[in-house]
């Protein structure tokens, strides 16, 4: 094998699922959960697999990858974390980042929510290399995922967590021989996005078409997971907050504007009904 060492950084299943491939080489490896914070569960299921997970200080991380001296796989798996440029320029390191797009498309952030948000009709993943310029790397692979009319941002992300699994195993062993193939990102548009940074900033907007409110809804929509602030619509009696929603398609083709009834806000758009649950001002 090329290299001497494999360290992954990131955190959540993708990230264990990989680290249990490394376990069944001959090859030493260590990860380190790079989140904010790090979930009790994460670190369980670490242990119960027997993974060499640890959880430290990112400058300390840093520190322990600059005084590597031989090859070293340096894997980011679902890592919210920037390397400094000088961990990335090193000789005797490679590293490779997965992004949840198809790269350039949308960088950064909740690349999966973006997607949705601008009625995009596909989505992806992509393995690339890493380089000081976020998500700017030459492409080793890619895949591609479609984007339904019932596609929210938590059903596409596991999408995206399965194909990039598939991915990893397909070009893990070109990888470890140093035998990897890799292609230029595709042209065309590119966006930026902070994850602080969410789709019209969170506000349901109720001048969009029936289409669009879905869009936005299913982008904001990650489950259980605390990715965005609470959704917020903005109406003649004032702002409120929901906490889940409804879409029933209809042949009615009038926009009857918008009913409030106790905790329910529904939204009448043509072919739309919109049902807003939950609602608190």
């Amino acid at each position: 094998m090329k290299y001497n060492k494999v360290i992954v950084l990131g955190t959540g299943k993708l990230f264990l699922d990989c680290m249990v491939y490394m376990k069944s080489l001959s090859l030493p490896f260590i990860g380190y959960d790079t989140s904010s914070r790090p979930q009790k569960l994460t670190r369980i299921q670490a242990e119960k697999k027997g993974l060499p997970y640890f959880v430290k200080d990112f400058s300390e991380v840093c520190e322990e990858i600059r005084r590597e001296d031989g090859q070293v796989l340096l894997l980011s798996i679902i890592n919210p974390r920037i390397l400094p440029a000088d961990i990335l320029e090193k000789e005797n390191i490679l590293a490779l980042n997965v992004h949840q797009a198809i790269l350039p498309r949308y960088k950064g952030r909740n690349a999966e929510a973006w997607a949705i948000f601008n009625g995009d009709s596909e989505a992806g993943v992509t393995w690339h290399k890493m380089l000081p310029e976020v998500d700017s790397g030459e492409v080793l692979a890619l895949k591609k995922i479609l984007i339904s009319e019932n596609t929210t941002s938590y059903s596409l992300f596991r999408e995206q967590l399965k194909a990039a699994y598939e991915s990893f195993l397909e070009f893990m062993p070109a990888v470890l021989r140093g035998e990897e193939h890799y292609e230029p990102q595709l042209a065309g548009p590119s966006e930026f996005h902070y994850s602080y940074e969410a789709p019209n900033k969170g506000i349901l907007d109720l001048k969009w078409d029936g289409r669009q409110i879905c869009r936005f809804l299913r982008a904001m929509d990650y489950g259980g997971l605390n990715v965005f602030l609470p959704v917020q619509v903005d109406t003649v009696y004032g702002t409120y907050r929901f906490k889940s929603y409804r879409i029933t398609r209809t042949t009615d083709n009038e926009d009857k504007g918008v009913l409030i009834n106790g905790d329910t806000i529904t939204i009448y758009k043509p072919g739309y009904e919109i049902s807003l649950l939950k609602c608190r001002a």
